[in-house]
């Protein structure tokens, strides 16, 4: 700039010391270029999803499409609890009673908390309740009594998977938006560094907690990613809460599996397109089965409910599918959570999907047949069965078949002259279920 002035000024301008004034204007000018060159830079990579760096830009660009940060999820495990010879009188284990448990794969005992409340009514022997690894952290505030208050945690690394907020000790409801909640008490619940953060409404939108009310909430701390409990790898005994006289024995039936880190910039980075791509996007229930045919081993799969979360407010669809296996056994937990945890990349970013085992109904045949000529009653009745085997192995989840298609198959097997069954019904299954032949026994 100074060669391109004293080039135009010539003579006129030819003191070029730093405490000249106008060396100091030009310096000024050049700094200040060089400032907003870099603020316009900065200012267009961090509004740009792929090429934003900061964490703070990125939360920013998440709430304006409504996606929500995913926090530590914690594994969760199913667990049955009896006392011996029955409850005496009524028994009970409150929801936040914590325990431990040795995990091979871990170094320290893995802390476990009772997420529900496990209830014993006089005489009974068993409950159950759900039970999820992590801390339990309590913490409370003072409402100021101002419009659309947010209030952060004071751990860091919290769950969004078990939240409840005591005003004044009432509980309120949890909702993903504030949308359609007038002045009701809802509160909605956000990711922000891995601290929770509350917010509440302005009473248009939401109720506004009174002024200095107490404000009481309880979230979850996970410990530790994949944590993997096998069958009856749980075994503790913890004394009643009512009566700790009465020792009340824990364990899980069945294997559980789960748990994550918190979602990093860098994976939320990849999830937001996807997100924003199924907002009030139609769902395809051929999406899902077709997802799930390509996995390995699965043989038939069939969606069969479709509709909200069972959670106030709105909520991501929650898909219910059901399965098969090749090997004609029932997938196991383990099975079933690695089918979910291979899925949950892959479909609708704005649904959840749960995926179980497709429930077997037995059917048996009774009736008479009258064998072709040179045919004995033996070999009619091993054709039947073989050709009936065939059929009921076409089924699909939740396809019936009737009585008259059953007899019509019956009468094309070459060995048989006639056939009458005794079967009063059709072969009706459910949607979540599939038909399996038993025993044929023809005379």
């Amino acid at each position: 700039m100074i060669r391109h002035l004293s080039a135009k000024l010539g003579n006129r301008f030819n003191d070029f010391y730093q405490d000249d004034l106008l060396v100091m204007v030009l310096e000024m000018f050049a700094f200040l270029t060089d400032h907003l060159r870099y603020t316009l830079d900065m200012a267009w990579r961090e509004t740009s999803l792929p090429n934003a760096m900061l964490p703070e830009s990125l939360s920013a660009m998440a709430v304006l499409v409504g996606y929500p940060f995913q926090g530590a999820t914690p594994n969760t495990v199913e667990l049955v609890g009896s006392v011996a010879g029955g409850a005496p009188s009524f028994l009970r284990l409150d929801s936040q009673t914590p325990f431990t448990v040795s995990v091979p794969s871990r170094a320290q005992p893995v802390r476990y908390t009772l997420m529900e409340e496990m209830g014993f009514l006089p005489g009974q022997i068993e409950a159950r309740a759900m039970a999820a690894e992590g801390i339990t952290q309590v913490d409370r505030f003072r409402s100021s009594g101002e419009p659309f208050q947010s209030l952060r945690g004071s751990v860091q690394g919290a769950s969004l998977a078990f939240v409840t907020v005591l005003v004044n000790g009432r509980p309120w409801d949890r909702r993903a938006s504030f949308y359609g909640a007038r002045s009701e008490p809802v509160f909605r619940v956000s990711l922000e560094r891995g601290y929770l953060t509350l917010h509440f409404g302005d009473d248009l939108t939401g109720h506004i907690p009174p002024k200095s009310a107490v404000i009481e909430v309880t979230y979850l701390i996970p410990t530790g990613p994949d944590t993997v409990i096998s069958q009856g790898a749980i075994n503790v005994t913890l004394p009643a809460s009512n009566n700790p006289a009465v020792q009340i024995g824990v364990t899980n039936p069945e294997w559980s599996g789960g748990g994550a880190e918190p979602e990093t910039v860098d994976q939320a980075r990849e999830a937001i397109p996807g997100f924003t791509r199924a907002v009030n996007r139609m769902f395809a229930v051929d999406d899902v089965e077709r997802l799930l045919l390509t996995y390995p081993g699965i043989r038939r799969a069939r969606v069969v409910d479709i509709g909200r979360c069972p959670t106030r407010g709105i909520r991501p669809f929650q898909v219910s599918c059901f399965i098969t296996l090749d090997t004609g056994q029932p997938a196991s937990g383990k099975q079933l959570w690695e089918i979910q945890k291979w899925l949950a990349p892959q479909k609708n970013a704005g649904s959840q999907v749960v995926v179980q085992n497709a429930q077997e109904v037995v059917f048996h045949m009774i009736g008479r047949v009258v064998p072709e000529s040179g045919r004995s009653k033996t070999e009619a009745g091993r054709a039947a069965y073989s050709r009936m085997e065939a059929r009921f192995g076409e089924l699909d989840i939740g396809e019936s078949l009737s009585l008259s298609a059953v007899i019509a198959l019956l009468h094309q097997v070459p060995e048989i002259q006639s056939v009458r069954l005794e079967n009063d019904a059709d072969f009706t299954v459910g949607d979540h279920q599939i038909a399996k032949l038993g025993s044929v026994v023809l005379t």
